[in-house]
Order: C-alpha cells, then sequence, then structure tokens
C-alpha cells in the first residue's frame, strides 16, 4: 500500500493477498464426498480473548478427531485447546501466555484464517473445507492505567485515560465506569491517540453526583466489554467538589459592541477573583493576559476590567469582523472553569468586535437635489449594525437620506424626496463615523472631504421644464402598474428618456396631467431587466432635447424584483415541526418582508430570516400549521400555500389558490421534536446527530463561519493567536436540536444509503453500520453488511455465548454493565432533569456537620429504644435506681451510724 494508506486499509489489503495466495495453495477445488459448511461470519476479538468460537456442520464426531490449521500459524494444544460446545460449534481456548496473533509487526486488525479443517474418518480424512476463509479479525487486548489525578465535578472539562491496546484507528471506545456514567449524555470520546484517551464532559454534566473515586470497570474497543483491574476496576481520578473559586459565570453580552484596538473591556459576571492579579482568562481566539496582549487591571466579585497591551487587538483579522470575542474558561483561583459548552467552542461572547472604520477623500460632484446617489468608500463598513454618520452640513439618517452598506468598503447614501446635500453649493465633508453606537463615535477632524455640491440645472436651461425626485417603490411588473412623475412644465407631447431605456408606447404609455406625468406599464412588459433606479435622463419638447443632472438623469422610482415563490413539498407535523423554509426569488429584507399563508392562521407563525432566495418561517409555541377547526387524518396530508408576498412595495396576489409549499401530515406518534438546545433554530445542527466528518468534525459553525474541530476557521475562532487542541464536541445533547438537524421525520428515519461503501471501515470483512459493530450509518457498510434489508452476514446474538467465559474476562451478566450498555437512549429522561449543581467546599463542611448531627441523633435513638425495651420487659434499667422513691426510702430509713461518747482524751477519726 502507499504510505497514504490507513492502517485499517493496510491490514484489509494484506488480509487479501494471505487469501489469494491460501487459495492458490489449496487447490482450485476440493472433491468432498461429504457436505460441510461453515458459517461465514466474523468475529472481532482481542488477542488475549480467552476462547473463540467456530460455527458450522461439525456433526457427532469426536472432538479429538477434528483437526484444524489457521494462518498466522495456530497449533493445538500449544496455542490452544479444542472442545465441542455441541455439533454446531468448536469452542477454541487460548491457553495461558498465548495470543491468537502477534500484532506487534502487523498493524491490526490482523485476519485469522482458517485454511484447513479434516476429521478422522470423514471424507477418508481428506480436506472438508473448500477454501480458506476468515474467521475473526484480531485487535489488542484493552488495558487502561491507573491515575490518582484530581478533577473537578464541573470544573474539569478534560479526562485523559492512559492505557494501551488503542491508538487513532480505533473505531470506536467504550468505557464503563462507577459510578456509571453514560456516553453521550454525560461525556463524549473527544479524541483516541496512542495509548491515551480524551474524554470531554458535557455541558450540565458532572463526573460524578458526590465527591469520590472515579474507577473504570470494564472497555470495549471493538472485541466486547472486558474487565480491567478485576471486580474493583481501576481508578482514573479522584473527584472532588467544585471549589467556591470554581463558582465562575460570565454574562453574554453580545450588544457589548468594541472596536478591535479600544483599550478597555468590561466583562461581567459571578465568582471572579477580587484580586485583579488572581483572575486568568482563557479565550476562544487565544487572546493571552499577563500583559501580553491584554491585562486585568480591576476587579470585583461580579466584574472585571481589562486593558488592551500597546500593539494589541481583540481580533486580529478585519476580514473576519465584525466578530464575537468568545470567553471560554476563567480561573478565579482554583483553575480553569467552563463558562459554557467550551469543548464545542461555544463559550460566552464578551463583546462583538468591530473594525475601526475608515473614511476615504472623494471630489465627486452632486447636484443639490437632482442628484439621489453618493458614494463613500473607505474600510470597516459592517451590515449587521446601523453606521452613523456626521456630515458638514447636517444630514440626518431617516430625514434626508438612507444609507445602503455596499461592502465593507463602500456605502451608498440615497437622498430622499423633497431633500438637499446642501442648502447651497459647497463641499460636503464627513466629520464623525460610527459603527457601534455613540460611545465609538470616532471624529475626523476638519472632515473627510467626500463631494463637491453644486447647484441644480434650472429649468430654464431645460425648456422650463423641472422634474421632483422621488423614490417610489414599484415592482418589474407585478401589482403596480403606473409610476407618477412629479414635476414642472410638463407639456403634452413631450417625450421622455428613460434609463434604462424603455419605449413609450412599446413598453408603457404616457398621460401629462399638468404638474404630474403618468406612465402604464403595458402588458407583459417591465420597468427593468433588473431591479434597480429608473431614470428620466432627458426630455424633448418643441424640437430640443434638455439633459437633467448633466445626463446624469433624475431618478423617479425604485423598481424591485418581482417576488417570486418555488413551490415546494416539505412536511410540516401538524404541531412537532417547528420551521417552514420557502425558496423563491426576489426577497428583500426581514423588515419589508411578509407572507400570507392558508390555512394556517397569521398568528401561528414568524418570519424568523429572510435571504434573497429563501425566507424561513417559526411556528409559534403552542401553536400548529392548522386552524383549530381543522384536522388531518392519519394518510392524509393538508397542502399549506403561499397567497401572497410583500417585498417592500405592497402584497403581490399570487395566481389561483396560491403555491404549494408544504403539506401538513398528523404528528408522529411517541416522538418529541427537541428543540431545547441552547442554539436552536440558527438554521446549524448543533447536537451531533449530523454526521461527524473526519476532518470536519461535528460540521459547520453557524457563529463563526467555520467548522467545529477545525484548525483553521474561515470567519472563526483560529484566526488570531493559537490553534485548537481538537478535543471538540457537539454544542448541545443528541436530539436537542430537532429542527435544525433535519426536523421530525430525520429522527429514526429510513437511511439515505441502501447501498454504499462510504464508511471509513468499508470493504474490511466486518460489517460496521447499525447492524454490526455500528460505527458508521445504515447502507454505508454495503460490502460487509449488505444492501438494507438484504443483509448477507451472520450477526451472533446469543445471549449465552459467553456464560461459561472467565469472570475476571468478561461483565456482560454485571449491573454496572448493564446500566451503562443500555446507552443513551435508555436515559433521555436526564435531558430534561439536569443535574443538581455541584457543592462547593462550603456545601461540604455542611453536609459533613449534618452527617455529625444525624449520627448522634441515632446514637440517642437506639440508646432510648433499648431503656424502653427493658422498661417494658420489667428488666431494671442501669443508672436509674437512684432514681427511684422506694430506694430512697431505703436509705433514710436503714441503720444510724453508731454514735461514740465525746471525751476530751480521745481523738477518733
Amino acid at each position: 500500500g502507499s504510505a497514504s494508506c490507513s492502517r485499517p486499509e493496510g491490514a484489509r489489503r494484506a488480509s487479501m493477498r494471505a487469501l489469494a495466495l491460501l487459495a492458490l495453495a489449496a487447490g482450485a477445488s476440493v472433491a468432498s464426498a461429504v457436505a460441510f459448511s461453515m458459517d461465514h461470519a466474523v468475529s472481532t476479538i482481542y488477542d488475549r480473548s480467552p476462547k473463540l468460537r467456530l460455527r458450522g456442520d461439525w456433526g457427532a464426531v469426536d472432538e479429538h478427531t477434528i483437526h484444524l490449521k489457521f494462518y498466522p500459524n495456530l497449533i493445538e494444544d500449544k496455542n490452544y485447546l479444542l472442545t465441542k460446545q455441541d455439533d454446531n460449534v468448536l469452542v477454541l481456548k487460548l491457553l495461558l501466555g498465548h495470543r491468537w496473533a502477534e500484532l506487534a509487526n502487523s498493524p491490526p486488525p490482523v485476519s485469522l484464517m482458517l485454511t484447513s479443517v479434516k476429521m478422522d474418518g470423514v471424507n477418508d480424512g481428506d480436506e472438508l473445507l473448500q477454501a480458506p476463509m476468515q474467521v475473526a479479525s484480531i485487535i489488542p487486548t484493552p488495558d487502561i492505567k491507573s491515575s490518582t489525578n484530581i478533577i473537578y465535578m464541573t470544573a474539569t472539562s478534560i479526562l485523559t485515560i492512559n492505557g494501551t491496546g488503542f491508538d487513532a484507528t480505533t473505531k470506536n471506545v467504550k468505557l464503563l465506569f462507577d459510578p456509571p456514567r453514560i456516553k453521550e449524555l454525560d461525556y463524549d470520546v473527544a479524541r483516541v491517540k496512542s495509548g491515551q484517551i480524551a474524554l470531554a464532559l458535557r455541558p450540565g454534566q458532572v463526573w460524578r453526583d458526590e465527591p469520590g473515586p472515579l474507577y473504570v470497570r470494564g472497555i470495549d474497543t471493538g472485541g466486547g466489554v472486558i474487565k480491567v483491574g478485576g471486580d474493583d476496576g481501576v481508578l482514573v481520578a479522584e473527584v472532588q467538589a467544585d471549589l467556591d473559586a470554581h463558582g465562575v459565570s460570565v454574562d453574554d453580552n453580545p450588544t457589548n459592541l468594541i472596536y478591535q484596538d479600544m483599550p478597555d473591556l468590561v466583562i461581567n459576571g459571578e465568582g471572579f477573583n477580587p484580586d485583579a492579579s488572581k483572575n486568568k482568562l482563557r479565550f476562544a481566539n487565544g487572546l493571552l493576559g499577563a500583559g501580553v496582549n491584554f491585562t486585568v487591571t480591576a476587579a470585583s466579585s461580579n466584574m472585571l476590567r481589562l486593558k488592551l497591551s500597546a500593539g494589541s487587538v481583540w481580533r486580529k483579522k478585519n476580514k473576519n469582523l465584525p466578530g464575537n470575542l468568545v470567553l471560554l474558561a476563567v480561573d478565579s483561583g482554583a483553575g480553569y472553569v467552563a463558562v459554557g459548552p467550551t469543548n464545542a467552542k461555544k463559550g460566552r461572547t464578551v463583546a462583538r468586535v468591530y473594525a475601526r472604520p475608515t473614511v476615504s477623500s472623494s471630489t465627486e460632484n452632486l447636484y443639490r437635489t437632482h442628484s439621489h446617489k453618493l458614494h463613500i468608500f473607505g474600510r470597516g463598513f459592517p451590515t449587521d449594525h446601523a453606521i452613523d454618520i456626521e456630515f458638514d452640513p447636517p444630514l440626518v439618517r431617516g430625514v434626508d437620506y438612507d444609507l445602503t452598506v455596499v461592502s465593507d468598503s463602500e456605502l451608498e447614501v440615497e437622498l430622499r424626496d423633497g431633500r438637499a446635500w446642501r442648502p447651497d453649493s459647497g463641499p460636503l465633508r464627513v466629520m464623525a463615523v460610527t459603527t457601534i453606537g455613540a460611545l465609538g463615535r470616532i471624529p475626523l477632524g476638519t472632515g473627510v472631504h467626500v463631494a463637491d455640491i453644486v447647484d441644480d440645472v434650472e429649468s430654464d436651461e431645460t425648456g422650463g421644464i423641472s422634474v421632483t425626485p422621488t423614490q417610489q417603490k414599484v415592482y418589474q411588473s407585478a401589482l403596480h402598474e403606473t409610476i407618477t412623475i412629479q414635476g414642472r412644465g410638463f407639456k403634452t407631447g413631450m417625450k421622455l428618456t428613460l434609463d434604462p431605456p424603455i419605449t413609450a408606447g412599446t413598453d408603457y404609455d404616457m398621460e401629462v396631467m399638468g404638474d404630474a406625468i403618468k406612465l402604464t406599464l403595458r402588458a407583459g412588459r417591465s420597468w427593468r431587466s433588473e431591479p434597480g433606479a429608473l431614470y428620466v435622463k432627458s426630455v424633448a419638447v418643441g424640437g430640443q432635447t434638455h439633459s437633467f443632472a448633466n445626463g446624469g438623469g433624475i431618478r423617479v422610482a425604485t423598481v424591485l424584483q418581482d417576488p417570486v415563490v418555488t413551490p415546494g413539498d416539505s412536511t410540516l407535523h401538524e404541531s412537532q415541526s417547528k420551521a417552514l423554509v420557502i425558496r423563491g426569488q426576489g426577497f428583500t429584507d426581514g423588515m419589508s418582508t411578509t407572507l400570507k399563508l392558508t390555512p394556517t392562521p397569521g398568528t401561528s407563525y414568524k418570519i424568523s430570516l429572510v435571504l434573497e432566495d429563501t425566507i424561513r418561517v417559526l411556528l409559534q409555541e403552542a401553536e400548529t400549521w392548522l386552524p383549530s377547526y381543522m384536522t388531518v387524518e392519519e394518510g392524509d396530508r393538508v397542502p399549506v400555500r403561499v397567497t401572497g408576498v410583500d417585498t417592500g412595495a405592497g402584497l403581490v396576489q399570487l395566481a389561483g389558490e396560491g403555491v404549494v409549499v408544504g403539506y401538513v401530515v398528523p404528528d408522529r406518534e411517541g416522538v418529541v421534536c427537541d428543540d431545547s438546545c441552547e442554539f436552536a433554530f440558527d438554521s446549524v445542527c448543533d447536537d451531533q446527530t449530523s454526521v461527524m466528518d473526519e476532518n470536519w468534525g461535528w460540521g459547520f459553525d453557524d457563529d463563526y463561519g467555520g467548522y467545529y474541530d477545525d484548525y483553521y476557521y474561515q470567519k472563526g475562532y483560529y484566526d488570531d493567536y493559537y490553534l485548537d487542541d481538537k478535543y471538540a464536541v457537539s454544542a448541545c445533547l443528541p436530539g436537542t436540536d430537532c429542527t435544525d438537524c433535519g426536523g421530525v421525520d430525520a429522527i429514526d428515519a429510513e437511511p439515505e444509503e441502501t447501498c454504499a461503501n462510504s464508511c471509513a471501515y468499508a470493504r474490511d470483512g466486518i460489517c460496521d453500520d447499525p447492524r454490526g459493530g455500528n460505527y458508521c450509518s445504515l447502507g454505508t457498510d454495503c460490502q460487509d453488511c449488505g444492501p438494507v434489508g438484504e443483509s448477507n452476514f451472520t450477526y451472533f446474538e446469543d445471549d449465552g455465548w459467553w456464560d461459561d467465559d472467565d469472570q475476571e474476562w468478561d461483565m456482560t451478566d454485571d449491573d454496572l454493565f448493564k446500566t451503562q450498555a443500555d446507552g443513551y437512549e435508555a436515559h433521555r429522561h436526564r435531558r430534561d432533569t439536569p443535574p443538581p449543581p455541584p457543592p462547593g467546599a462550603g456545601v461540604v463542611f455542611l453536609t459533613v456537620l449534618q452527617g455529625m448531627v444525624y449520627t448522634v441523633g441515632a446514637v440517642i435513638a437506639v440508646v432510648g429504644a433499648w431503656f424502653g425495651y427493658r422498661w417494658y420487659k420489667g428488666y431494671s434499667i442501669p443508672f436509674l435506681a437512684v432514681f427511684s422513691p422506694d430506694n430512697q426510702l431505703e436509705m433514710e430509713s436503714g441503720a444510724l451510724p453508731t454514735r461514740h461518747a465525746i471525751t476530751p482524751d480521745v481523738v477518733r477519726t
């Protein structure tokens, strides 16, 4: 194989070459008087798995009369013992200290080939096997190394487990923890490389429900779950309660707009260290603190103030701006704490960073009222936020002009009807500009000269005719059939020259009505072939032609593209489907666009996104696609039609009953389309139910224009200071971003592929789709599994298949195994019941104190119960006799002390 061949592919080719050689050695065919066959199942086993089973027609012969040969070579009674389980199953037991294959010099998996089957007294002892066949795929036996590393319940985002028997070619890794942790719910396997597995904690989950040791009891790398570390397992971490300093949270603040070189940045949240020097921050773009890129200059428990270092910027590449500044983790004295779904590189947005805008000078000449557009060039003009420009003389946006961002280096300023660039002729200057609001105002000194304003051409120079600039909006041909031109001095018989050129009597009819001209579009004609402005360039009257605005023309209308809706067949489940995508042309923006759907009531939906060719409609909370008086029966469907659309020039009623864009069908019973993901309805699948590409991870990232797990985000994290650590997982739990990941019908949907070999492990002799190893999507390992619905392989499903194995090896009957083997689907309910917040150090102290109180109380209760029992049985109660009245009386009536005569010559004591 070539140097670029993967290890599994190289092993497969080596196995095929070995098979061909063995087939030649065995001869073209073997004549046999006895019908003998074997199942063509290929077991994946570890090199030290205790047993290998072979299914075939072994019959009633004694096991000692059966003789097998293998490649690589295995010798009976030296490498293994052979026993018969029944007439259909042989059991090969590996002898202590031996392996099924030596893997040191052969990249796994290694194919174990059965090359010969002979039985004494059967077929004269001749060969029974028609051709060599693969009976097993051998992979290394995995093991886990013990570790006493301390991790925190939620503050530690990555747990690294070291061991042997796995590397980057390992298809899948399953770990059995004690206490149980569920893959895809509590954690994801972020990376497997030689001798190391990196686990990423999922957002909102914990490594343990309470502090204590975390053990791995079993591991499966493809050959089944095996025990590690005996019955107790292998300690992989000591989980401690999050410290008080781990209780850090950061406020999402995408409305905090800053320029990339602004010196100060304020971050709000909770749990910061009041000592500014004790706070460390980890940004998604790799900004470094301690004076490298910034310094934390002031701090309180809920605020950090950052100072940008000289020569640094918050984000470097202008072409990627505006962009979010994302904070991933904060260390306030006890180690870094994730402040968002860090392993998906989402984090918390603490600011939106803009390039500092600049304005270039220009000497363009504009007529005071007749010129309607001014183009301003420069840099740093964003499309996602309003730009404010201060002119001299002053002009007010929305009153005197409208502004459109053409690109990040060009602005189009359009004069409104009845307004002027200046009260008189003279220069027009830009005195200040801001793209982030008043706090970002950038003064431009004495101003930047952007145009010379000249007086309009007087009507006496145009035959006494003047045209008033207007920006009335019309569609190319739909709805609006007339354009009214206002002005003075219009005369019957005058002719207009329009730009783009259209001809009176062919494209339109013209009628002069005093100080107005009415243009009526003819059937089948359009005002413009492309959307844009319509100008009156000149007028011909009395045998003379007069140009307007020195030939530049005067705008009399803005022509919008005719809106067109394309038919669609989207399936909308009555209440479960949350989004409808409508395709077409001529759509403008969310502010100007409205739709009329039928039979869906207008109060049941909202427009969430408008692009030139797409409108995205979202169903309102607790609403359905059908009105309350309508239902849809099983097997039926109700069409949803667009009957009207308005993109800014009025509502266009679509022909007939409208355009069908989807069909409403009944809800799917027992199916929930969960959109609880923090990033739901952003048109990007964030819950890993999309295919994880080998190079691009969990797909395109909506916020940053790149891919999860991509070293070089096109508009994201890695354009600045450092590369990714590659520990990437999806931002949300599986199944929580339903609408963005395909909707209701993508849940347990039929596979798109029925016979493809796009699986990364295709053609390796082992079925790797869900019918086998479940490493690839259904239908993508066709050569090994067969087409969907026509499987051509045997899959062992015997509950007792391993029941007699050494319990030090197998653990399939362990309750711990059963709990975690159920997998994510069996624990979906935990998604909606997040774990309680982990205890801090103070909580742990109170818990211990509470336990001491309970212990003392329990002791008192037991002693009290013992006293009660003795009292009930009539027994004496120790220690209480002194309180008995009878005993007191007896003491008082007892013998008195002996009295002695008092004499002066005797001393007594």
